[in-house]
């Protein structure tokens, strides 16, 4: 089984360029046959932009998940407590593989209209619209460059270049 996740552009990039392992959650999906999560990044991209899979999913007292997550965080210790104002106990997803598409697709691509507040559930049967899976990026090496506002993406199966525009947007991933 599959989920659709809404995480900051900031965030989903840095889980494709492999800086960030862990994909922070106050509440999760309660279904145990999840295994891969289908990653949207939110507003300004607004698109569909990869997957990975789930190797483990880790609830805990907030110190005691720092402490184990926080070589892999890819986000700051203010930044993740921050997240977690309110809350004694945190959930982590531990990305074990994850694949940033050629080209990023709209939501209706996977048949659905509007983003999830968090998550959505997809099962196996939903498929891209057209039939066909998306292409894959070989790497995954990214630059965020503020000054022009755009992250430029490694390269693609076929060398070229491919550019998606970015305003860096805050919030904890």
């Amino acid at each position: 089984m599959r989920v659709l996740l809404s995480i900051k552009p900031e965030f989903a990039l840095k889980i494709f360029n492999g800086s960030k392992r862990y994909e922070y959650r106050r509440a999760i999906f309660k279904n145990h046959e999840v295994s891969r999560v289908i990653v949207y990044a939110s507003d300004p991209i607004r698109q569909i932009i990869g997957e990975f899979e789930i190797e483990d999913i880790l609830h805990d007292e907030l110190q005691v998940l720092w402490v184990k997550t926080n070589n892999h965080a890819g986000i700051s210790e203010k930044r993740f407590f921050e997240y977690f104002t309110n809350k004694s106990k945190g959930y982590a997803i531990k990305v074990k593989a994850a694949r940033m598409y050629d080209t990023p697709l709209p939501l209706n691509s996977f048949m659905v209209s509007s983003p999830p507040q968090s998550f959505m559930y997809l099962g196996e049967e939903e498929s891209l619209r057209g039939g066909e899976a998306p292409f894959f990026i070989k790497k995954f090496p990214l630059s965020l460059d503020k000054e022009r506002s755009q992250t430029r993406l490694g390269e693609g199966i076929k060398g070229e270049r491919l550019p998606i525009n970015l305003i860096m947007s805050g919030g904890a991933g």
